[in-house]
């Protein structure tokens, strides 16, 4: 690591990881009313930041809202089974959802089966998938 006068300090591997959870949600959480209106096929992007990101044999993809009504929308429409027909590459990998309704997100961690690498564009048109939209999230403004 390069601090900001230059230094350079090791960062030790770390010897113990922690496994992957099973994703589920603290029980707390209770989900607003999803937004009606007649549903319209537009891009996930135009209600919903996407990011993606692969490193080495594991990759996350991350989806957010800005208000909660949507986030109860994405959290029932973003399976783990429905993130793999919208990215077919995800097909035979080990796939785990983890909803953050404090960051209105929805997250997917992906593992190859014989952990090989992961190609660095997986999941890049994620955001250009094209889902039924309930109207009246395509009619706020982010």
């Amino acid at each position: 690591m390069t601090l900001p006068d230059g230094r350079r300090l090791e960062v030790p591997v770390p010897t113990e990881t922690a496994d992957i959870g099973p994703g589920e949600l603290p029980t707390p959480w209770h989900p607003v009313s999803v937004p009606g209106g007649a549903p319209a096929r537009s891009a996930l992007s135009s209600v919903a930041g996407v990011r993606r990101g692969v490193v080495g044999r594991g990759m996350n993809l991350a989806v957010w809202t800005w208000d909660d009504s949507a986030f109860a929308w994405l959290a029932g429409a973003l399976s783990t089974e429905r993130f793999a027909e919208l990215v077919p590459a995800l097909e035979g990998m080990e796939l785990r959802r983890y909803l953050l309704p404090n960051l209105r997100a929805v997250n997917l961690v992906a593992r190859p089966p014989r952990g090989e690498a992961l190609d660095p564009a997986l999941g890049a048109g994620l955001g250009a998938a094209v889902l039924d939209i309930p109207g009246e999230l395509l009619e706020v403004d982010p």
